[in-house]
């Protein structure tokens, strides 16, 4: 088996360049507003809170968010930021996602922590056209079935 990256290839962007586009598009215009006579104060109010909130909201939600994650058979290989680390699929005790529309956030917490703690956050790739819009996608359910197969095999349980 081939490795396959199952993370999305899009996390490097909604971690980095998103936020960073959007925090001087919205810096941008507050500088503009302040410089405007008089000082337009709901348009300052507006820009400032705009900034504080997308700045938390992006902090709490992709903080943990890894750059990559492969598929590489009984294990995954998690890279961040140039770090590298390996997974094996029968240490994941718990496969939780939470979704946001169509982007899918699959959290695999461990028996065993690694490098990146004894939890593997990651976007979860493809999945605008996997099924349903809302529903849990196929890949999920796939990667519960691999985990509860081999801590099966390695228990000698048929």
């Amino acid at each position: 088996m081939t490795m396959r990256r199952i993370s999305s290839s899009m996390s490097y962007h909604f971690k980095r360049t998103f936020p960073i586009v959007t925090f001087g598009a919205f810096s941008a215009a507050l500088v503009a507003a302040l410089l405007q006579r008089p000082v337009p104060i709901e348009t300052v109010g507006v820009f400032a809170v705009a900034i504080v909130v997308g700045g938390i909201v992006t902090y709490r939600y992709l903080r943990d968010v890894l750059d990559e994650v492969y598929d590489d058979g009984d294990r995954l290989l998690v890279r961040n930021g140039g770090v590298e680390d390996t997974v094996h699929l029968r240490d994941v005790v718990n496969v939780s996602s939470t979704r946001w529309r169509t982007l899918v956030r699959l959290t695999l917490t461990l028996s065993v922590p690694g490098k990146f703690g004894d939890k593997i956050v990651f976007l979860l790739r493809d999945t605008f056209l996997d099924g349903m819009p809302y529903a849990a996608p196929a890949q999920i359910k796939q990667l519960q079935d691999r985990i509860a197969a081999l801590k099966r095999n390695s228990t000698g349980q048929q």
